[in-house]
């Protein structure tokens, strides 16, 4: 059967093709493999082929794969079309010297597919002589393992078939040998159809009927394993792979130069050629040497500073080794230093010459009473140390101010509230610790919730802002001291994602080592119930305060609901006592500012206090919760010094709310003891404790058989204001 020449289809796995371009000046550096072609034990020859590397490196690095993992060693030359190609590297035989009749071939295992290279590099035409890879029909990324001879130019053909077919090598000893393929002629003279039904007859067991198999034999009969060509691919020479060596003999590391140029000089090598030598001054574009084994470069434009020189070899390959050497241009200039405050400055001076980007560091170190407040200029800093590199028109100057903390020290103290609407959850007692170098430490109290915080403020004072909690109940302080004004309290704000609510901070007066304060001494309180609160309390509360010589402040009173307490607080310089008590473990509050002002005609001191009790099942009295908001009144209490506590003879003390059936009130006379006796017709028992003012005693009304006991203190006005509220 006669076969045309043009691309036909081989086997069902592969169409045969190549690309080889016109045979060009071989590369010394390129790869060099050996083709050894032989039937049974015969040589039929050798053929040296120079692979293109670095133009087609994809494919070629492929085929070499093949070669140096010994897949092509007894690979079967499967298809020959005179005068158009010689195919194999698809299937291998287990003997080729064997006389039995070809029954079995094996597939050669392949690596996935490779990307076409036809268009890559320089073109490579399929012409005589030249090695292309086989792919699939109309699939151009398809080559895998399948190689072929161009017996013939090819050009017109392959070049424009299914993207081109990828010529990778160039046969340059050894083209007798493929010559004597294209003598070799089909119906049996040298190249057999074994899919006729001749072949497929005489050989009924083989696994794989090639239509243009080539033997070594004239006829008809099923060609022997020793009768078949086979091919082991061997290399003689592989890539080029030694990088070149270069170095630089001067400059040497780490010189210093002055002007922006230098002369640079060295050397480079290669096991095979060098190509040539360039420079790069710090990453730039690149420049040519002079030389290749001795070199020598001029580079200009140097900066000031730290620059890198690197010299790179190239081999004829197109490999590359860089060499590099640092050199420090020096360029002087003055550095500007000024310093304002009493405090000075350690390292470079004022007017010194420094290298421009050299690293340098500067230490300002306040005088004693003094803060450092900071630097200014080319670079501002809060630190103390500033470390900087050199340039041009660098300037800085320190900052020293006076400390003013120690004027402001001390222990400061007060409540927070929304001021619009009073809550629970937003209120609490903050006290704080200033040193005397404007450290603080605060405690927050809110509920039965302890919180601490730790700061500084800035030197000249201003503010600072400090967090804690959990993300549940993260709370942040913002607080600001005004240093120009010491008398004045350090005011902020408290926080969190729900609430901000404003607090005013007094500075406790026994921390100042004042005087003792004229407000110290005993006085007894009282708080009226809220007739327009919801909650419906009914009764009073009530209890005492003191303020000792240092202005430290103590409470305890009982509540109209029964509940007792005890708290502490302190006198700030204007008066002023804030009053926080946290209740009910947590599920309450006293919420107060309380004012002195002696001068009154009713009191000695007031505020408005609020008063918080959350609902509770398993409590006795309001277990549905509270808001309260009334005036907090006390006056001071003198223990006598006669005998008559109260400037009274006679009077009447009444009884309201409660769970009375009616109110009620006694009369009663006060003897010169101080004992009372009642003169009404309900039963009445009082007692008066002098040095505390104490009332107690008991009352039953008239047709009630159940006494109702009392105990507070007594309220009093001063001797000159006349007779006590009970």
């Amino acid at each position: 059967m006669k076969k045309t020449s043009s691309p036909a289809s081989i086997l069902p796995l592969f169409l045969l093709g190549a690309c080889l371009a016109a045979h060009a000046d071989p590369v010394p550096t390129n790869s060099l493999v050996r083709f050894r072609i032989t039937h049974g034990t015969s040589l039929q020859g050798e053929i040296d082929v120079e692979l293109f590397d670095r133009e087609k490196p994809v494919t070629v690095s492929n085929f070499l794969a093949y070669v140096e993992t010994h897949r092509y060693d007894r690979s079967l030359l499967h298809r020959c079309v005179p005068r158009f190609v010689l195919q194999g590297g698809a299937y291998t035989v287990a003997s080729s010297t064997s006389a039995s009749s070809l029954t079995t071939v094996a597939g050669i295992p392949r690596n996935p597919p490779i990307t076409n290279e036809f268009s890559v590099g320089p073109l490579r035409s399929n012409v005589y002589g030249t090695i292309a890879m086989a792919k699939l029909t109309d699939q151009p990324d398809s080559a895998q393992a399948s190689w072929f001879f161009n017996l013939a130019n090819n050009s017109t053909n392959l070049d424009h078939q299914n993207g081109g077919y990828t010529v990778f090598g160039q046969v340059v000893v050894g083209e007798a040998v493929l010559s004597y393929f294209n003598t070799l002629q089909t119906n049996n003279q040298g190249v057999i159809d074994m899919t006729d039904i001749n072949h497929t007859f005489l050989c009924p067991e083989v696994n794989v009927n090639f239509p243009s198999l080539p033997v070594a034999y004239l006829g008809a009969g099923c060609p022997r394993y020793a009768d078949l060509f086979t091919v082991t691919v061997t290399v003689l020479r592989g890539p080029d792979v030694a990088l070149p060596l270069v170095s630089i003999a001067t400059p040497k590391p780490r010189a210093v130069i002055t002007a922006d140029t230098v002369e640079v000089r060295g050397s480079a090598s290669d096991n095979v050629g060098l190509d040539r030598v360039r420079l790069r001054l710090n990453g730039g574009d690149p420049f040519p040497a002079t030389g290749s084994n001795s070199w020598t470069a001029v580079v200009t434009n140097i900066p000031p500073g730290t620059n890198v020189v690197e010299a790179e070899a190239i081999d004829v390959s197109g490999l590359s080794s860089r060499a590099t050497v640092p050199i420090f241009r020096s360029v002087k200039v003055p550095l500007e230093l000024g310093v304002v405050g009493a405090g000075k400055v350690s390292g470079p001076t004022n007017g010194q010459l420094l290298e421009l980007t050299r690293p340098s560091t500067l230490v300002a170190r306040p005088a004693k009473g003094n803060f450092f407040n900071g630097w200014s200029g080319s670079v501002t800093s809060l630190l103390p140390t500033l470390r900087f590199n050199m340039q041009s028109n660098t300037s800085f100057t320190a900052e020293f101010v006076t400390n003013r903390y120690p004027e402001v020290k001390g222990t400061y103290n007060g409540v927070f509230f929304d001021t619009n609407q009073v809550e629970l959850l937003s209120s609490g007692f903050l006290s704080l610790a200033l040193t005397d170098q404007g450290k603080f430490t605060a405690r927050m109290l809110r509920g039965s919730r302890t919180t601490s915080y730790a700061g500084t403020f800035p030197p000249t004072g201003g503010v600072v802002q400090v967090t804690t909690g959990n993300a549940f109940d993260r709370i942040t302080l913002h607080l600001a001291i005004d240093l120009d004004g010491p008398g004045d309290p350090i005011r902020g704000v408290v926080s969190n994602v729900f609430w901000s609510v404003p607090v005013v901070l007094e500075k406790a007066v026994f921390q100042a080592r004042l005087h003792s304060p004229a407000l110290a001494g005993s006085y007894t309180w009282t708080l009226p119930f809220d007739a327009g609160a919801a909650a419906g309390l009914g009764g009073e509360s009530y209890g005492t305060l003191k303020i000792d010589g240092n202005g430290r402040v103590t409470a305890a009173g009982v509540l109209a609901d029964t509940t007792p307490f005890a708290a502490r607080s302190a006198l700030s310089g204007p008066g002023a006592v804030p009053f926080y008590v946290p209740l009910y473990r947590g599920q309450g509050a006293l919420v107060s500012s309380l004012l002195f002002d002696t001068n009154q005609p009713d009191s000695d001191f007031s505020g408005l206090l609020n008063w918080f009790k959350l609902p509770q099942s398993r409590v006795k009295f309001y277990a549905a919760g509270l808001t309260n908001e009334s005036v907090l009144a006390g006056m001071r209490y003198l223990a006598p010094t006669t005998n008559r506590v109260l400037v009274l003879t006679e009077g009447s003390i009444g009884f309201t709310n409660g769970n009375l059936a009616a109110d009620f009130a006694t009369p009663f006379t006060l003897e010169v003891n101080n004992k009372f006796t009642s003169t009404g017709t309900n039963k009445l028992v009082l007692t008066l404790v002098k040095p505390t003012g104490l009332l107690s005693g008991s009352a039953v009304p008239l047709g009630v058989d159940t006494g109702i006991s009392t105990a507070r203190p007594l309220i009093v006005f001063s001797a000159d204001r006349g007779i006590a509220i009970l």
